[in-house]
Protein backbone atom coordinates (compact mmCIF):
# COMPACT_ATOMS: atom_id res chain seq x y z
CA UNK A 1 0.00 0.00 0.00
CA UNK A 2 1.37 3.53 -1.03
CA UNK A 3 -0.24 6.37 -0.05
CA UNK A 4 0.27 10.57 0.22
CA UNK A 5 1.42 11.82 3.74
CA UNK A 6 -2.16 13.48 4.77
CA UNK A 7 -1.92 17.30 5.27
CA UNK A 8 -1.47 18.41 8.53
CA UNK A 9 -4.51 19.71 10.43
CA UNK A 10 -4.43 23.13 11.96
CA UNK A 11 -6.65 21.85 15.11
CA UNK A 12 -3.28 19.18 15.36
CA UNK A 13 -5.51 16.05 15.05
CA UNK A 14 -3.61 13.08 14.10
CA UNK A 15 -4.49 11.54 10.98
CA UNK A 16 -2.69 8.97 9.45
CA UNK A 17 -3.89 6.88 5.84
CA UNK A 18 -2.74 3.33 6.49
CA UNK A 19 -4.39 1.53 9.61
CA UNK A 20 -2.71 -2.09 10.52
CA UNK A 21 -5.98 -4.00 11.74
CA UNK A 22 -4.18 -7.58 12.41
CA UNK A 23 -0.83 -9.42 11.73
CA UNK A 24 -2.27 -10.22 8.23
CA UNK A 25 -4.61 -7.22 7.71
CA UNK A 26 -4.20 -3.62 6.70
CA UNK A 27 -6.21 -0.52 5.71
CA UNK A 28 -5.52 2.41 3.91
CA UNK A 29 -8.49 4.86 4.33
CA UNK A 30 -10.09 8.38 2.67
CA UNK A 31 -13.20 10.00 3.32
CA UNK A 32 -14.19 11.86 6.57
CA UNK A 33 -12.62 11.47 9.65
CA UNK A 34 -15.62 10.83 11.73
CA UNK A 35 -16.85 8.05 9.62
CA UNK A 36 -13.52 6.18 9.23
CA UNK A 37 -12.73 6.50 12.68
CA UNK A 38 -16.31 4.90 13.37
CA UNK A 39 -15.63 2.13 10.64
CA UNK A 40 -11.61 1.01 11.87
CA UNK A 41 -13.15 1.00 15.30
CA UNK A 42 -15.79 -1.78 14.46
CA UNK A 43 -13.14 -3.28 12.42
CA UNK A 44 -10.68 -3.62 15.52
CA UNK A 45 -14.02 -4.53 17.66
CA UNK A 46 -14.65 -7.35 15.18
CA UNK A 47 -10.58 -8.36 14.46
CA UNK A 48 -10.26 -9.05 18.15
CA UNK A 49 -13.86 -10.96 19.10
CA UNK A 50 -13.39 -13.39 16.16
CA UNK A 51 -9.45 -13.78 17.35
CA UNK A 52 -11.01 -14.61 20.91
CA UNK A 53 -14.02 -16.81 19.66
CA UNK A 54 -12.32 -18.64 17.02
CA UNK A 55 -8.66 -18.60 18.04
CA UNK A 56 -7.26 -17.24 14.67
CA UNK A 57 -7.43 -14.25 12.21
CA UNK A 58 -10.30 -13.45 10.96
CA UNK A 59 -10.44 -13.70 6.81
CA UNK A 60 -9.96 -9.98 5.46
CA UNK A 61 -13.60 -11.27 3.07
CA UNK A 62 -14.87 -11.81 6.12
CA UNK A 63 -14.49 -8.32 7.92
CA UNK A 64 -15.00 -6.26 4.76
CA UNK A 65 -18.21 -8.23 4.45
CA UNK A 66 -19.28 -7.20 8.08
CA UNK A 67 -18.20 -3.47 7.57
CA UNK A 68 -20.81 -3.48 4.23
CA UNK A 69 -23.45 -4.21 6.43
CA UNK A 70 -22.73 -1.67 9.23
CA UNK A 71 -22.52 0.93 6.81
CA UNK A 72 -25.79 -0.31 4.41
CA UNK A 73 -27.80 0.26 7.74
CA UNK A 74 -26.16 3.78 7.67
CA UNK A 75 -27.36 4.13 4.69
CA UNK A 76 -30.75 2.13 4.87
CA UNK A 77 -31.76 4.51 7.65
CA UNK A 78 -33.91 7.84 6.90
CA UNK A 79 -32.55 9.63 10.42
CA UNK A 80 -28.79 8.49 9.34
CA UNK A 81 -26.42 9.94 6.89
CA UNK A 82 -24.58 7.38 4.66
CA UNK A 83 -21.25 7.33 5.61
CA UNK A 84 -18.74 8.96 3.66
CA UNK A 85 -15.84 7.17 3.67
CA UNK A 86 -13.61 4.65 1.20
CA UNK A 87 -11.63 1.93 2.70
CA UNK A 88 -9.23 -0.30 0.78
CA UNK A 89 -8.57 -3.42 2.66
CA UNK A 90 -5.42 -5.90 2.02
CA UNK A 91 -5.13 -9.17 3.79
CA UNK A 92 -3.17 -12.71 3.38
CA UNK A 93 -4.62 -15.95 4.12
CA UNK A 94 -3.06 -19.19 3.28
CA UNK A 95 -5.72 -20.70 1.71
CA UNK A 96 -6.59 -17.48 -1.04
CA UNK A 97 -3.09 -15.60 -0.48
CA UNK A 98 -3.11 -12.15 -0.98
CA UNK A 99 -6.36 -9.90 -1.57
CA UNK A 100 -7.16 -6.06 -2.08
CA UNK A 101 -10.89 -5.17 -1.39
CA UNK A 102 -12.53 -1.96 -1.56
CA UNK A 103 -15.67 -0.98 0.68
CA UNK A 104 -17.68 2.00 -0.22
CA UNK A 105 -20.99 2.93 0.93
CA UNK A 106 -21.62 -0.77 1.65
CA UNK A 107 -20.34 -2.09 -1.69
CA UNK A 108 -17.32 -4.35 -1.55
CA UNK A 109 -15.23 -4.93 -4.49
CA UNK A 110 -12.41 -7.56 -5.03
CA UNK A 111 -9.02 -6.05 -7.16
CA UNK A 112 -5.65 -6.70 -8.15
CA UNK A 113 -4.48 -2.92 -7.75
CA UNK A 114 -6.76 -0.05 -7.55
CA UNK A 115 -6.43 3.48 -6.31
CA UNK A 116 -8.35 6.37 -4.93
CA UNK A 117 -8.38 10.29 -4.31
CA UNK A 118 -6.83 12.42 -6.55
CA UNK A 119 -6.16 11.11 -10.12
CA UNK A 120 -7.73 7.85 -9.29
CA UNK A 121 -8.75 7.04 -13.45
CA UNK A 122 -4.66 7.62 -14.18
CA UNK A 123 -3.46 5.64 -11.53
CA UNK A 124 -5.97 2.94 -12.25
CA UNK A 125 -4.78 3.10 -15.75
CA UNK A 126 -1.62 2.61 -14.85
CA UNK A 127 -1.52 0.35 -12.30
CA UNK A 128 -3.36 -2.22 -14.84
CA UNK A 129 -0.77 -1.85 -17.70
CA UNK A 130 2.24 -2.61 -14.90
CA UNK A 131 0.50 -5.32 -13.06
CA UNK A 132 1.22 -9.16 -13.99
CA UNK A 133 0.14 -12.24 -12.18
CA UNK A 134 2.49 -13.26 -9.87
CA UNK A 135 4.51 -10.07 -9.17
CA UNK A 136 6.91 -10.07 -6.12
CA UNK A 137 5.97 -7.64 -3.52
CA UNK A 138 9.48 -5.76 -4.31
CA UNK A 139 8.09 -4.90 -7.67
CA UNK A 140 4.70 -4.03 -6.55
CA UNK A 141 6.02 -1.87 -4.22
CA UNK A 142 7.87 -0.20 -7.14
CA UNK A 143 4.80 0.02 -9.28
CA UNK A 144 3.39 1.51 -6.82
CA UNK A 145 5.77 4.76 -6.42
CA UNK A 146 6.16 4.62 -10.04
CA UNK A 147 2.42 5.62 -10.06
CA UNK A 148 2.71 8.43 -7.44
CA UNK A 149 5.66 9.95 -9.38
CA UNK A 150 4.91 9.51 -12.98
CA UNK A 151 0.63 10.15 -13.07
CA UNK A 152 -0.30 12.15 -9.39
CA UNK A 153 0.99 15.14 -8.08
CA UNK A 154 2.99 13.49 -5.31
CA UNK A 155 6.82 14.56 -5.50
CA UNK A 156 9.08 11.61 -4.92
CA UNK A 157 10.14 12.97 -1.02
CA UNK A 158 6.32 12.71 0.08
CA UNK A 159 5.39 8.82 -1.42
CA UNK A 160 5.30 6.67 1.64
CA UNK A 161 4.93 2.52 0.68
CA UNK A 162 4.22 0.58 3.30
CA UNK A 163 4.99 -3.32 4.33
CA UNK A 164 2.89 -5.12 7.36
CA UNK A 165 1.93 -1.82 8.36
CA UNK A 166 5.29 0.02 8.38
CA UNK A 167 6.06 3.00 6.41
Amino acid sequence: MATKPPTPSSLGHPFQKIYKLSDSIMCAVCGLIADIDLLLSYARQEVLRYRLTRSTEIPVTKLVQRLADVSQEYTRHKTLRPLAASMTFAGYTDANGFQLLSLEVASVMHWKATAYGRDHLSLRRFLESGFAEGITSKKAAELAYEAFVKVSECFKRQCKIHRNGVP
